[in-house]
């Protein structure tokens, strides 16, 4: 079997796998109706994630488990390269690299943007993960998202996941930064 076919059967075997209904935002996703969600204790969810600004970019698988204590977050290249495991709480964030000196700080935001050299607001994008906005911070309402912090959070796709629509894709953008996040598999 050459190349070409050994692609095309992993295609055709991969597009057969997937039960999941997915359906653009503006047939499934209403801000006023999430609310639900922010007494969610436990959910988490496996994508891909693709963050750039001027000065660089760069992508990676991304598992999110939250709990109420804590989100772990693992950030790993192809084949699970080069895996960054962050540990956020309420107050703190620790960054493993996997090497013998594990980094933490109380500043979360600026020091997730110094380690992975962009601004990536990510004490609110454990809420914009799951479509809702940061519940301490002011919005505007937009057709298919929000904007918070200067920032505009896109839904393009929502799936439903146990009778529930939950975002695929999201995009988050600020200025030159970007960030797209496709969310394969949820467990809620």
């Amino acid at each position: 079997m050459n190349f070409k076919h050994f692609l095309l059967l992993i295609l055709l075997l991969s597009s057969g796998c997937s039960d999941r209904v997915v359906k653009p935002v503006e047939d499934t996703y209403h801000l006023n109706e999430r609310s639900v969600f922010y007494e969610l204790k436990k959910w988490g969810f496996k994508g891909r994630l693709a963050v750039s600004d001027t000065k660089e970019s760069w992508t990676a698988s991304i598992e999110w488990t939250h709990t109420e204590e804590k989100d772990a977050l693992k950030l790993s290249g192809p084949l699970g390269q080069s895996a960054i495991k962050i540990i956020l709480t309420e107050n703190s964030v620790i960054l493993d690299r996997g090497e013998e000196t594990v980094l933490q700080s109380s500043e979360i935001n600026a020091f997730i943007e110094a380690q992975l050299g962009m601004k990536i607001p990510i004490n609110s994008l454990r809420y914009w993960v799951l479509g809702l906005t940061h519940p301490d911070k002011s919005f505007v309402k937009l057709a298919d998202g929000f904007e918070q912090e200067k920032w505009i959070i896109q839904y393009s796709q929502m799936q439903q996941i146990d009778k529930q629509w939950m975002p695929r894709k999201l995009k988050a953008l600020q200025n030159k930064t970007r960030l797209k996040l496709v969310i394969d598999s949820w467990v809620l």
